[in-house]
């Protein structure tokens, strides 16, 4: 039986990609995920092409989220206990901002103003097939 997890958290470190025995890559990551009010350091490895696309340009600190198979495994050092938290992603989706659009120049005439800054007319599309004169006084 296995079980599948989606997390969202922030990379910490880069991620480092090997090629495997057989001839494939994996690729390994970790991600700080809060969980309520605790942080949980998650191990991250992925074998796909579109994962490792997804990555790509990813720098410390960049939101991420990744879908897989998880497993949990307790750890026990001296008095400490805790568990190791280890995901292996199908899916990775980074988290980009979006790019904003330059906005527009308050020196750009308007789009609907008859007349361009040059005292041509503004071109509406439908004119643009000649002169157009259908005696109609406005």
């Amino acid at each position: 039986m296995s079980a599948f997890a989606l997390i969202a958290g922030k990379l910490t470190g880069e991620p480092v990609t090997r090629d495997t025995r057989n001839g494939g890559r994996v690729t390994f990551f970790r991600l700080r995920v809060a969980n309520g009010a605790t942080l949980e350091w998650w191990d991250v490895a992925t074998f796909s092409d579109s994962a490792r696309e997804e990555l790509d340009g990813a720098t410390e600190g960049a939101p991420l989220s990744a879908v897989g198979e998880f497993r949990v495994e307790p750890w026990e050092k001296g008095d400490r206990r805790g568990f190791n938290y280890k995901l292996t992603a199908d899916r990775i989706l980074a988290l980009k901002p979006k790019r904003k659009e330059a906005k527009p120049s308050a020196s750009k005439p308007e789009r609907n103003s008859r007349v361009a800054a040059a005292g041509a007319p503004a071109s509406s599309g439908w004119s643009d097939r000649g002169d157009v004169n259908d005696d109609i006084p406005f």
